[in-house]
């Protein structure tokens, strides 16, 4: 009965949404497993960067078809030559492809075990450089042992290890945005490229990998009638992706010439020593103290003061601490009223909690 619902409701989407598609494919086919499964595919393929990114690397129809409409009556014969309880089960395993829907985030795995570090030497250039700072990934323990990951004798393990970190009380936010205004070396975009690498970009879907959605997020609330909420997701998440792909430009050009960003972060080196003189001292004891002011996120929630809040994973054989994510304390928002508070764990929104404004616990 769930299959048969969820291939319905999947027509019903496509009719509301791409109606000329069910027209010409959904409108004329027999409802029967293979034509209900054949939908699916449809629905998804159209909605997908259509609609919003979201997750269909585990699905059992065809995804990410440059031409579904044309695809559907080839996924229409074939299917029906397959078993309808096999069917049936495949479309029960893609069901969430239309009830709850996985957004898709961009953000990089914080456990070096989880990346093959050689081809990233920017990420571990940016963990040495803010390992002793407040936004620091990794915290380095041991002399040498993010140069480790590198290889000692590579050049690019080299210059990691002679990188010099900043000091601890560095705005790193100040930092990037001078770096993003005025690129040192014609490298666009390096303050963005090192927020990313942080997970601090301040963009919900940059900051989040794979691993934080889905353990710590659960029903993310995505209803594909709601057309604002899925445009909002879109447009975070196009830009997430322009913030990825900067970083990877950025990578690559260290990975070709390694020793060339020596420059490049004797720069930030000599921008941070500003930025910490521009800094304005606290006149009073009080001032220490007093409440950071609100700001209001991209998504309409209120933002409150941050804190860092760090699940350390001490990793002693590699001689590093793995940090996890910075979190907020809490959020508000009148529109939703099941906000995280500051007592709530996660204590951040899922990163589509705005498409319905459903809770993401």
């Amino acid at each position: 009965m769930v299959a048969y619902t969820t291939g319905l409701t999947a027509a019903r989407w496509c009719a509301r949404t791409f109606p000329a598609a069910f027209a010409t494919c959904v409108r004329p086919a027999r409802v029967t497993p293979a034509a209900l499964l054949a939908t699916i595919e449809l629905f998804a393929n159209l909605a997908y960067d259509r609609l919003f990114f979201f997750d269909m690397s585990g699905v059992s129809f065809a995804p990410w078809l440059d031409n579904p409409i044309a695809q559907f009556p080839h996924t229409l014969v074939e299917l029906q030559q397959r078993d309808p309880h096999d069917l049936i089960e495949s479309i029960w395993d893609d069901r969430d492809v239309i009830w709850s829907p996985t957004p898709e985030v961009y953000g990089l795995p914080r456990n070096p075990d989880e990346l093959d570090l050689h081809e990233f030497p920017f990420i571990v250039a940016v963990w040495r450089l803010l390992h002793r700072t407040a936004w620091a990934t990794i915290h380095e323990h041991e002399p040498g042992a993010l140069a480790h990951f590198l290889g000692e004798r590579s050049v690019a393990g080299r210059f990691v290890a002679g990188l010099k970190p900043l000091p601890a009380g560095t705005d790193i936010a100040a930092l990037c945005a001078h770096l993003d205004r005025a690129p040192p070396r014609g490298i666009s975009h390096l303050g963005s490229a090192m927020l990313y690498v942080a997970g601090m970009t301040g963009n919900q879907y940059a900051d989040t990998n794979w691993t934080e959605l889905y353990d710590w997020y659960g029903n993310y609330g995505i209803r594909w009638d709601d057309a604002d909420g899925l445009a909002t997701i879109r447009e975070a998440q196009v830009e997430a992706q322009a913030i990825r792909d900067a970083f990877l430009q950025i990578n690559a050009q260290m990975r070709q010439h390694p020793y060339r960003f020596r420059a490049v972060f004797a720069s930030i080196h000599r921008l941070a020593d500003e930025v910490r003189a521009a800094q304005a001292a606290p006149v009073h004891l009080i001032d220490l103290f007093a409440p950071v002011p609100t700001t209001e996120g991209p998504y309409g929630l209120t933002l409150y003061p941050i804190r860092v809040e760090r699940d350390g994973q001490s990793m002693p054989d590699y001689g590093i601490d793995v940090l996890g994510p910075i979190t907020v304390l809490r959020t508000s928002n009148p529109a939703w009223p099941e906000a995280a508070t500051a007592d709530d764990h996660p204590p951040v929104a899922a990163p589509a909690a705005s498409a319905s404004g459903d809770s993401a616990g």
